[in-house]
């Protein structure tokens, strides 16, 4: 397998003038008067704020931070960098009405109306850019943010630089600008974009120079370990493209910097020790604590653990040194069936009367006794230097491996991914340790969930750190699987590949500060972004990363509202997705409870957002309901998932959410407004009438029918009326 996975490197903040101002050094009380005449030539800042400040150079730039802060706590504060030609590189402004949480409201601002707001800003700091930018879709934000959220892209030739990039905030409520910052790299020389290969021939290209491969991956599904295959790219999207002059492929990023995602074996649900079974009282355990008890009962008690880790020859303890410090016992958070004893062994300098701090970790299988992970703590002096190289280093590990896993060593694939390796400080110096990734194989195909990590010490020439993750688990057959072929072409037809500008930075192993070096701008096609590139194996659909299937989050446009009275206030929720899955809305069919309650939980919870479908997820129901009953909307006894709500209940219910039934629920004291009052239950009468005052309700003719069953569409307009109270 060729993943490659390296981190991007940083770009310059710097622009092009927009003020002509005098140069400023720090200490310089000019600079700093210029600094300030630009920041509020661009910006409006009230007369009676303090202001305090900082001086600061990056790379080739100067700049001054400027902070505003108002005298009293009734204010706010804004921040500003003002570059020393005058540009505006950032800009935040803080105001408390920003932030007042008066429950979750449609905003007085649209969205079209801030994103006008945000070019006006760019055209007024930064004139030159604006012909340069295109916006970029970030899809719906949640209806309880409080600002609008507006990224630009630098577009040259009409193709787009994905590194530089204008970023601007708007609040909701006030149209103010509450964020800007401007990340631009001038002196980039990008190459005409009208000679290169057409998209088919990219796409072919692509097949041929990269493509695709079949794997395994894992995740958990409702605590079960859930294995699935699919076909990911072969190559890192970061790093590899095809070269859109050429059609080869092309390497992108710094060799020198490279970026190691290692198999961290995380843990959680912390465990003790199974107590004892106590005195035979009455307090009687449940059938799932019997379980818990039985299965820790089994597992190897600790002084069996720690002989096991004292004992091993390819750890190598110092015992007479090294003491237990601490340990616990835990779950693998992936796979609950694997339970780990972790110790920590340590040495003590100033008691031993030893030089060197010592510490080694060691996690062991609490059922088999196999040991999972290692790491023996490397202290380098001055004059150490490396001894063995990377082929002898990688030679030591497989030697390593196959002796310490001999079970495992033939399942396993060693990657040589060059990537891997750290970076070298001068030519004639060699690394003083080296890291290895060992991916096993199931028939062939790469899990790369599962394998070896292994660091070794070229200076010790030893192992000095191991970590294994491995599950013991089936795995589903791929007989069925489609071809590289038919996957590469779901590729392309779900995702699809786009050009873009790419910088490529020397391999010079000299090179310290990358800040000041200009890279080499390539043209290249490379997959589109904001999708997983996880292809089901079965089927070329895109899975999510859990292997559940990929939904793409856009505003619903449905084919059966049209002329409907409800038509405007159903489009307004489904802008800030508040509706049903689907192209229909159904609007004159009776809501069921549990799709009222999903509609009416998007608006009292911004970080709650159940799907509404014909055929909602059942667990997903279940969790709704726990906390709609937690927050006093609805109690335990009136669930009723697949019944249809009445009116008056419709109304109750958002009472209840918005926390004012126990005043609703006051007796005596309400002018109820409609004719029908002998027919409402006499117990939600205040609900109704506040409602009604508060124009959640209006009424047909004077009634309001409380008995009848709601439709999707007055559901709709009820959760409209609310959100623009």
């Amino acid at each position: 397998m060729k993943k490659i996975l390296a981190a991007v490197v940083a770009t310059l903040m710097l622009a092009t003038v927009i003020i002509p101002a005098q140069g400023f050094a720090a200490g310089e009380d000019k600079g700093l008067e210029d600094a300030i005449k630009a920041a509020k030539s661009l910006i409006e800042v009230p007369e009676d704020y303090k202001l305090t400040s900082s001086f600061g150079n990056e790379g080739d730039m100067d700049y001054w931070e400027l902070f505003w802060n108002s005298k009293d706590d009734l204010g706010g504060s804004i921040s500003a960098r003002i570059r020393n030609d005058g540009t505006l590189l950032w800009y935040d402004q803080y105001k408390r009405e920003y932030y007042q949480d008066d429950g979750i409201k449609f905003p007085k601002v649209s969205r079209d109306e801030a994103k006008t707001i945000a070019e006006n800003f760019i055209k007024k700091v930064n004139p030159s850019a604006i012909d340069n930018i295109k916006y970029y879709e970030a899809g719906q934000a949640p209806l309880g943010d409080h600002s609008y959220y507006f990224n630009y892209i630098r577009v040259i030739n009409d193709v787009p630089y994905y590194n530089n990039s204008i970023y601007v905030s708007v609040n909701r409520d006030t149209g103010d600008v509450v964020s800007y910052n401007y990340n631009w790299t001038e002196g980039l020389e990008f190459p005409d974009a009208s000679e290169v290969i057409s998209i088919e021939e990219a796409q072919k290209a692509y097949g041929e120079k990269m493509g695709l491969e079949l794997i395994y991956q894992s995740s958990n599904v409702k605590d079960e370990l859930k294995i699935f295959p699919v076909y990911v790219p072969e190559y890192d999207n970061n790093t590899f493209g095809i070269d859109a002059l050429t059609g080869e492929k092309i390497e992108f990023g710094s060799r020198n910097i490279p970026y190691y995602i290692k198999n961290e074996m995380a843990m959680d649900t912390a465990m003790k020790q199974a107590a004892g079974a106590g005195d035979g009282g009455e307090i009687r355990l449940s059938p799932e604590e019997e379980k818990e008890v039985q299965e820790i009962s089994k597992l190897i008690p600790l002084e069996e653990a720690e002989k096991i880790a004292r004992d091993s020859s390819e750890i190598g303890l110092d015992n007479e040194s090294m003491n237990l410090e601490r340990y616990n016992l835990s779950r693998n958070w992936r796979n609950k069936d694997d339970i780990y004893w972790s110790l920590t062994f340590r040495n003590n300098p100033d008691v031993d009367g030893e030089e060197i701090y010592k510490y080694a970790s060691v996690r062991i299988n609490a059922k088999t006794r196999e040991i999972i992970s290692f790491y023996i703590s490397t202290s380098y002096d001055e004059d150490d230097k490396a001894v063995d190289d990377k082929d002898t280093a990688k030679a030591a590990v497989e030697e390593f491996v196959k002796k310490f896993k001999p079970d495992k060593y033939e399942l396993v694939e060693l990657e040589d991914e060059e990537f891997d390796q750290p970076i070298i400080l001068k030519e004639t110096e060699l690394p003083k340790s080296y890291w290895f990734r060992f991916t096993r194989k199931v028939d062939g195909i790469p899990f790369p969930g599962n394998g070896f990590s292994v660091t070794y010490d070229a200076v010790r020439q030893r192992v000095t750190e191991f970590s294994m993750e491995w599950y013991d688990v089936d795995f589903p057959s791929v007989d069925g699987a489609i071809s590289e072929e038919k996957a590469n072409e779901a590729l392309f037809q779900e995702v699809g590949l786009e050009l873009q500008y790419k910088e490529v930075y020397p391999k010079d192993a000299e090179i310290r500060d990358y800040s000041k070096v200009k890279p080499e701008m390539k043209l290249a096609y490379v997959l589109k972004s904001g999708k997983p590139y996880n292809l089901d194996a079965y089927t070329g659909k895109i899975l999510n990363y859990d292997g559940t299937p990929y939904k793409e989050t856009k505003i619903s446009e449905y084919t059966d509202i049209e002329g409907h009275y409800a038509e405007n206030q159903i489009n307004m929720l489904s802008e800030f997705g508040i509706g049903f899955e689907g192209s229909e809305f159904k609007p004159n069919q009776q809501i069921k409870q549990k799709e009222y309650f999903a509609l009416l939980v998007k608006i009292i919870n911004n970080y709650y957002s159940p799907v509404l479908s014909d055929v909602m997820d059942e667990e997903e129901v279940e969790r709704m309901y726990n906390y709609l009953i937690r927050e006093k909307i609805i109690t335990v006894e009136e669930k009723d998932p697949e019944a249809f709500i009445k009116r008056e209940d419709a109304i109750k219910y958002l009472i209840n959410a918005m926390k004012l039934s126990e005043v609703a629920s006051i007796k005596g004291i309400y002018n109820y407004p409609f004719k029908d009052a002998e027919e409402t239950n006499p117990d939600l009468i205040g609900h109704i009438t506040l409602a009604y005052g508060l124009k959640i309700i209006n009424g047909f003719n004077g009634y309001f029918n409380p008995t009848g069953e709601i439709t999707r569409a007055e559901s709709a307009v009820i959760i409209y009326n609310y959100l623009k109270r």
